[in-house]
């Protein structure tokens, strides 16, 4: 979208690199290293703690010219961004005649293409970024390709429509491949069955093994995302038992007698983990029998949600805490291979809280989206892992015709004026979101998304002469690739 104050010098991003640089001693640690660690609630990297602004820019790898590469990342690094979100995925179903692809899903079979439209195009963006002094996020697949499903996503449809003709591939961030199309291509119907099926599981790993192998030794890779925005769409569990519980801590094994035979444990992985996990559910349901265990949220199979003292002001709970994606992220953030948590922010696609009728409707989304910060916050708090915040974004009625919402290909209030807030209002709530964020110590935070002018354009590739928002401008702050400004 053409929102001309997005991430200016003088506009948000300054206010939000100012108060990191205030609120982020760089205290020295043991065991120095090129590499981002983590020690508690922080990264650090080379001994220090380490935190930071970053940026999406999810397209690069699919730019024209390695110039137009290293231009973008030198402008982000300029502004004092230190991370930039990248996917690493690019699939499709048939070869393109040009552009950037990574993958071939087709029939059942997958091929990777390791040539100069392929993975060394991400290997260029990872080494230009490295030169920049910046880390990079790589995301490995995405759950959103509305190309292949309807509006529910519980089933598969072919591709059409005059938006998905008229675009360019990889112009929407939902346009890269991801679950759906290994789903359709391995001939099965429902976006769950990605988690299910072995075939699709073992095809998944193997890229995800090639990929990371290239930069295994790499200090600018800050970190691996197996998805973007990964949920079901069918499961919901509110009464599951957790996996990785908070607490009671395991009861500890008495040492045997002298002279007896220890048992002997578990001697795979797998049994390893599956022992673990009854041993937690046990003495979960002992201490609540006992009515000794504590929670600092409501658990159910989606995000935790609100306090106590929140849940008696008001039991109800938005979608994104409901349980009906599928999924309980604290749960997730508590498993030891997992290194720190993340969310996103975007009250237009998601709800977050129940309204205050006493509020207008804006000061509702604001107070959502604190609420929101907040308690994930005392969620990662409570585990005692870092905690980012990957993407947040409001949508102005100044580029409301321009909003495609993340499981869509089309721009749905193109013709609604009245729908969004005002350019000050965005100010404001941004200003308010990022100042909790600062204070609530989250680990980094990362805008949604970057936008770069003066790109090469190519017929037949994502950035291509006489498509809408693909012009240049004379203004320094446009965002070029307009449509990618609020689409996940």
């Amino acid at each position: 979208m053409k929102d001309r104050r997005w991430f200016t010098i003088g506009g948000v991003a300054a206010l939000l690199l100012s108060g990191l640089v205030v609120a982020t001693p760089r205290t020295a640690k043991r065991g120095s290293s090129p590499f981002v660690q983590t020690d508690g609630n922080s990264f650090t990297v080379n001994g220090s703690n380490f935190r930071y602004v970053g940026t999406n820019s999810y397209w690069l790898p699919v730019l024209n010219t390695e110039q137009d590469i290293w231009n973008t990342l030198g402008n982000i690094s300029a502004i004092g961004a230190k991370v930039v979100r990248v996917w690493a995925f690019n699939d499709v179903s048939t070869t393109p005649s040009n552009g950037t692809w990574f993958q071939l899903v087709q029939n059942g079979t997958v091929s990777i293409n390791d040539g100069p439209n392929g993975l060394q195009k991400l290997d260029t963006v990872v080494q230009m970024a490295q030169q920049h002094g910046l880390y990079v996020t790589l995301t490995l697949t995405n759950n959103w390709y509305p190309s292949l499903s309807n509006s529910t996503g519980s089933s598969l449809q072919s591709r059409g429509g005059t938006t998905e003709v008229t675009l360019p591939r990889n112009y929407l961030s939902n346009d890269y491949g991801g679950m759906d199309l290994y789903v359709h291509e391995f001939g099965l119907q429902y976006h769950d069955q990605f988690y299910t099926d072995q075939a699709i599981l073992n095809a998944f790993q193997n890229f995800t093994s090639q990929v990371v192998s290239r930069y295994v030794n790499s200090p600018a890779i800050f970190s691996w995302e197996l998805a973007n925005d990964p949920r079901t769409q069918g499961f919901m569990c509110t009464d599951c038992p957790k996996l990785y519980p908070l607490s009671p801590t395991p009861t500890p094994q008495p040492s045997p007698a002298p002279g007896t035979k220890k048992r002997s444990g578990p001697v795979t992985t797998e049994q390893l983990l599956r022992k673990r996990a009854e041993s937690r559910r046990l003495n979960r349901r002992a201490a609540k029998l006992a009515g000794k265990l504590k929670e600092d949220g409501i658990r159910v199979r989606g995000r935790w949600t609100a306090t106590a003292t929140r849940r008696q002001q008001a039991p109800e709970v938005g979608s994104a805490s409901d349980g009906s994606y599928g999924v309980d992220s604290q749960d997730i953030m508590n498993i030891p291979d997992i290194n720190f948590g993340t969310f996103q922010l975007f009250p237009d696609q998601d709800s977050y809280a129940p309204n205050d009728p006493s509020l207008s409707s804006y000061q509702n989304v604001v107070n959502s989206g604190v609420d929101w910060i907040t308690n994930q916050a005392q969620s990662a708090n409570a585990v005692g892992k870092p905690l980012v915040m990957t993407a947040f974004g409001l949508v102005t009625q100044n580029n409301s015709a321009d909003f495609v919402p993340f499981n869509m290909t089309i721009a749905p209030y193109a013709s609604d004026t009245s729908y969004g807030v005002t350019n000050q209002q965005q100010t404001d709530a941004y200003s308010t979101w990022l100042n909790t964020s600062v204070s609530l110590n989250l680990a980094g935070m990362i805008q949604y998304q970057w936008g770069q002018q003066n790109l090469t354009a190519e017929a037949g590739t994502v950035i291509s002469p006489g498509v809408t928002g693909i012009t240049l401008s004379s203004r320094q702050d446009d965002v070029v690739l307009s449509e990618q400004r609020y689409d996940r």
